[in-house]
């Protein structure tokens, strides 16, 4: 999946690369905070790129992934916050 927001990519040129900007998709919703999540309550709406994202997740099997995001240098560890009894 090279994307989960094209037009959000499209929308920031260099060197207009605010922090915000292309952001969130046409509904306005940022796609990144739109996932449920253990441990807080999140009752927003899901979006259609966000429902296809989860279904596809649902469908492989995963040894092994790396989520890219542009910014500081970050190591992302997927449910490294384990949740008792899950």
């Amino acid at each position: 999946m090279p994307s989960m927001n094209p037009d959000g990519f499209e929308a920031v040129q260099k060197p207009d690369c605010f922090y915000n900007k292309g952001r969130h998709n046409s509904n306005y919703y940022d796609l990144n905070r739109n996932f449920p999540d253990a441990f807080e309550f999140n009752d927003v709406s899901r979006q259609p790129e966000t429902v296809a994202v989860m279904k596809w997740l649902n469908t492989e099997t995963f040894v092994l992934s790396a989520n890219l995001h542009g910014g500081a240098l970050v190591a992302s560890y997927p449910f490294d916050n384990g949740v008792p009894g899950k």
